[in-house]
């Protein structure tokens, strides 16, 4: 049976707070683990809270104020002296890779494992990954900076049509992708 995990690591604010972290929370479906957003401490809390940190392979974050993201350089920096060499995809809003850029220059930073920035500053509802029977999608939420909002979802299984059916109903072909997808025809 497949199953959700969701950890908390951090749901503070951006002034610090006494047993209250920086936002970051992980979510685990089979074999993919996703860290979303990464505050500041959040690698020293990973390993407590029961999250292997090589086994995240992406990463979401949802703005670029700090409580949200001022953990990931630090984060990437510790997986290369670890010698991480697993890829790692990071989706965030429109100057992500400006501000991980300048880290990486400025601190001499060169990874040891190959990592995919990919800046959406959505207009609407759109997909972004699929992996086996899931999909992550992001959608435009509103605060005072570009700011994502993600839905990570299991797919539903397709179903499998009688052709016998199919020809009584004179059924056409996207009513027939409709009814595989579980949509109920009227």
């Amino acid at each position: 049976m497949n199953e959700f995990t969701l950890t908390i690591i951090g749901s503070g604010s951006a002034l610090p707070m006494h047993g209250r972290h920086p936002s970051a929370q992980v979510v685990q479906y089979n074999d993919f683990c996703c860290l979303i957003d990464c505050g500041e401490g959040t690698q020293e809390r990973l390993l407590p809270a029961g999250i292997k940190p090589f086994k995240i392979s992406t990463i979401l974050i949802t703005h670029l104020h700090g409580d949200h993201v001022y953990g990931l350089p630090g984060l990437l920096s510790s997986y290369s002296h670890l010698k991480r060499s697993e890829p790692l995809v990071i989706f965030g809003p429109v100057g992500l890779r400006g501000m991980l850029d300048s880290i990486f220059h400025y601190s001499e930073l060169a990874p040891s494992y190959p990592i995919s920035v990919i800046e959406k500053t959505p207009k609407r509802l759109s997909r972004i990954v699929v992996k086996d029977n899931l999909e992550v999608l992001t959608f435009p939420l509103d605060h005072r900076i570009a700011c994502n909002g993600y839905i990570i979802r299991e797919l539903s299984a397709s179903f499998n049509l009688k052709k016998d059916k199919i020809k009584e109903y004179k059924l056409e072909v996207p009513q027939i992708k409709a009814l595989k997808r579980g949509r109920i025809l009227r």
